[in-house]
């Protein structure tokens, strides 16, 4: 049987060194390849009197210095100029990668951090495989309980799946976030107390329920799967609040639905490393 490959990005940095450990640990366990990419500046070409060859060679005798097992076969520099997405990209697709893993930082200061988190969302808005952002450098990527806000749509649904078929010995921890009407506005519309409260009745029913259908309709055993249902607004404090509570060491989310925008936020704040899935 074909193993699953992983693209892991590199920019030679130390903590995307750190990543390439803890990304070939993760392999070993659960049986896949791991393929690394470096990406050339466009300047840097312009610059170098350097020739592709020589370029490669000696990155991959200074990469086989740290990861001696690596191979020329797993070790990618495109020979033309590629964007950092569309480069990653190609690889993802040539290869038939089924995940990306990422450093959230590199080596330099606050404006590198700045250019790598838009990398990272180029990256995550291109390719159509998961992307795991690691933030927790030097921990072993054993992932037990996986915390994912769901928003109980069918993008949401493919996402648990996904999570699930990538990680299957791992807890789910499926969190579904919901608002009560604002009570002060209910009254400016005329509603009185009585009706207020049966109609946040009502509406804590229907989130319930709904919940527990969606839950039925997972192709997922469900003896790993736990449901947390809060009358909460979902924001990256209570994301990681909840984290936190759940012992959860990584959090799943996915751009589209609700949560388009709000992955990115949380790769700043979030306690734990995040897996990034865009559903087509």
């Amino acid at each position: 049987m074909m193993k699953e490959t992983i693209i892991v990005g590199t920019d030679f940095s130390t903590n995307s060194f750190d990543v390439i450990h803890q990304a070939l640990e993760f392999a070993q366990t659960h049986k896949y390849v791991v393929h690394i990419v470096h990406i050339l500046e466009e300047r840097f070409f312009a610059k170098t009197l350097k020739g592709y060859d020589t370029i490669y060679a000696h990155s991959f005798s200074e990469l086989q210095m740290v990861f001696p097992h690596i191979t020329k076969e797993q070790f990618h520099i495109p020979k033309e100029y590629l964007s950092l997405d569309d480069g990653i990209k190609s690889y993802v697709d040539s290869l038939g990668a089924s995940l990306v893993i990422l450093g959230s930082s590199g080596e330099r200061g606050d404006a590198l951090k700045q250019l790598l988190g838009s990398n990272i969302k180029s990256i995550v808005n291109s390719v159509e495989v998961p992307c795991l952002i690691i933030k927790t450098h030097g921990k072993k990527l054993k992932f037990e309980n996986i915390l994912i806000p769901t928003d109980l749509s069918e993008a949401s649904q493919k996402n648990i799946h996904a999570v699930h078929k990538l990680m299957p010995n791992a807890n789910l921890e499926l969190l579904h976030s919901y608002s009560l009407p604002y009570e002060r506005r209910l009254h400016f519309y005329g509603v009185d107390q009585k009706e207020i409260l049966e109609y946040q009745k009502e509406v804590n029913t229907c989130a319930i329920n709904n919940t527990y259908n969606f839950y039925e309709s997972l192709d997922v055993d469900k003896n790993r799967i736990d449901l947390l249902i809060k009358q909460d607004a979902l924001e990256v404090e209570s994301l990681s609040k909840y984290a936190l509570e759940t012992n959860s060491d990584l959090i799943s989310l996915h751009i589209t639905g609700h949560f388009s925008f709000f992955p990115f936020d949380l790769l700043e704040f979030a306690p734990t490393d995040t897996l990034i899935t865009k559903i087509i």
